[in-house]
């Protein structure tokens, strides 16, 4: 019986060790996308410079009407050839169903005309990254609701004089989400957390699993315990010849 006792304690007792391993291994295991695809959008980034706890590569910010908000996005140059790159905010349409990034020709109504950045355009050298700042301001008559819109990168390269033909630029969009609210919650920054909000905001169904399994272990060993403890306390039977 107190094998069996002590075995089970030991299965419960492992059981976070495997779901964590399990966890790890399914977050690990994404797939590369094709070599041509790769080339192509690693030729350089935009991301946030604070990035969040929720999308870390999305900007997320919840605002009432009237307020501003300042922060900064990173762009890197991941080639080995100087890339001169044009900055600009646009709001996004939503067509059959898909989110698209509006122009910057287009007509702004939202996130494309309350933001603006500290410069359009930046030049970056081989494997350089700049932080660029950002201010959104909300107009006081905003209405309340959630806004999608995109910080735009686009390279566009030099066309030579007296050439004709097809030239193509390309943009990559950094996602950006604000809310707002009467009532704002400050989104938490990777900055920000500690060991304790650094395991709650990434907990899994593994996580939860292995904790609930754990905490098991721990009562029903205390239990086992105290049963031992009060088994061997009972008076013993005494058989008279």
């Amino acid at each position: 019986m107190k094998q069996k006792f002590l075995l089970i304690i030991a299965m419960l007792m492992l059981a976070p060790t495997f779901c964590y391993a399990q966890a790890s291994s399914n977050q690990n295991q994404q797939p590369a996308p094709p070599p041509a695809v790769a080339k192509k959008l690693g030729a350089y980034t935009i991301a946030p410079a604070n990035p969040n706890t929720i999308i870390p590569g999305q900007i997320m910010v919840e605002l009432k009407p009237g307020d501003t908000y300042s922060d900064a996005f990173i762009v890197e140059n991941k080639s080995d050839s100087v890339k001169k790159i044009t900055l600009y905010p646009a709001d996004s349409v939503t067509v059959n169903g898909e989110i698209n990034i509006k122009n910057n020709t287009d007509k702004q109504e939202n996130i494309g005309k309350w933001t603006k950045f500290e410069t359009n355009e930046i030049t970056l050298q081989p494997r350089e990254k700049k932080q660029v700042g950002f201010t959104i301001t909300i107009p006081a008559n905003a209405a309340f609701g959630n806004f999608k819109g995109g910080f735009n990168a686009v390279e566009s390269p030099e066309i030579p004089k007296n050439q004709s033909g097809i030239f193509y630029s390309t943009r990559i969009v950094l996602m950006v989400k604000v809310k707002i609210t009467d009532n704002p919650q400050h989104i938490p920054l990777r900055s920000e957390i500690n060991l304790f909000t650094s395991v709650l905001s990434s907990a899994t169904p593994y996580f939860w699993t292995s904790l609930g399994l754990f905490t098991l272990g721990i009562i029903y060993f205390i239990y086992g315990i105290l049963r031992e403890k009060k088994n061997k306390q009972k008076p013993q039977d005494i058989n008279v010849q």
